[in-house]
């Protein structure tokens, strides 16, 4: 009785690393930094976690779960309400069409893809923040923000896989 109930918590942590590993990610992409311009070099980690689950296990990233990640990214950097919680849950659909052919590919492509993404989402963000507040964000900085992003997602999927290895016992 008490190795079935101990089997049955322990398939619901397994199943909840990546949503965890993603608000991790959030806490560590908005620190409590009060400096000025930060916001224009300000890393998204949570694209990494994002785009690393949605591809490696998406049985596990529920369209809400993305829902609820971009929401509190959202609640957390100050950004219009639901915002991010729309471009997560639409990222995550497409990397889930996409995710069969990812996961079979070398990490080039991988990266490439991830490369895509970022841009895609950043895009998206600019252009509905700029839509929200009526004038054109400054480009330059969302720029560069995606390019700090991509070079960092090799150190991010490392970390990801080393958790998921340690979680899913694969070799």
């Amino acid at each position: 009785m008490l190795s079935n109930l101990l089997n049955f918590v322990e398939s619901i942590v397994r199943h909840q690393v990546p949503l965890m590993t993603m608000i991790v990610l959030v806490l560590m992409s908005v620190p409590p930094l009060y400096l000025p311009h930060y916001g224009g070099i300000a890393i998204n980690l949570s694209l990494i976690g994002l785009f690393y689950w949605s591809v490696y296990k998406p049985e596990l990233i529920h369209p809400f779960t993305a829902f609820l990640v971009g929401l509190f990214y959202d609640f957390l950097a100050g950004a219009p309400t639901g915002m991010f919680a729309l471009i997560f849950v639409v990222s995550r659909g497409l990397l889930g069409i996409y995710s069969r052919r990812l996961v079979t590919t070398n990490f080039l492509i991988l990266w490439l893809g991830f490369f895509l993404f970022v841009f895609g989402t950043s895009f998206a963000g600019w252009l509905a923040s700029s839509l929200w507040y009526g004038a054109l964000s400054d480009p330059v900085s969302i720029i560069f923000n995606s390019i700090l992003t991509v070079a960092l997602f090799p150190f991010g999927a490392a970390l990801l896989i080393w958790i998921s290895r340690k979680v899913y016992r694969v070799s």
